[in-house]
């Protein structure tokens, strides 16, 4: 963090596409720069369906994903199969932030915010924790529940 004067030493590059978005006069691309601090403190990555409304009214949109990829700041994943989901192909993959990126980002993140989105993903991955144990608790075996 800035407070404590350590900051990953990051390519221009990366430094001038974050800055670029962090300080946008368009809302999508500062929405994509939230996108971005969001997916940072989920390092395994998460679906856009789900992270959707991490910044609360403010949805994120697959637009805002492709603005990152675009400048190369997240990449994709699939997600697999056991997570449940039948989901459009493109709400289907996890998006996630590279570790160098990650790093920078987190690493230059002011500590309020740092600890809001960290706060805001701990309760994203709790609510998934208890869906799976919710679903897994329901039935062992879905497929024979008519027995």
């Amino acid at each position: 963090n800035e407070s404590s004067g350590l900051v990953v030493s990051a390519p221009t590059m990366l430094v001038s596409a974050i800055n670029e978005l962090q300080y946008s006069e368009d809302d999508g691309e500062r929405r994509a720069f939230r996108l971005l601090l969001a997916l940072s403190a989920l390092p395994q990555g998460e679906r856009l369906a789900r992270i959707r409304r991490f910044d609360g009214p403010k949805p994120f949109h697959l637009s805002h994903a492709r603005l990152l990829q675009q400048k190369v700041l997240i990449d994709t994943a699939s997600v697999s199969a056991l997570m449940g989901t039948e989901d459009e192909d493109a709400m289907s993959k996890a998006l996630f932030v590279p570790r160098p990126v990650r790093d920078y980002v987190r690493d230059t993140m002011d500590e309020t915010t740092a600890k809001s989105i960290d706060r805001t993903s701990i309760e994203l991955l709790e609510i998934r924790k208890d869906r799976f144990i919710a679903h897994r608790t329901a039935h062992p075996f879905p497929h024979l529940r008519w027995l």
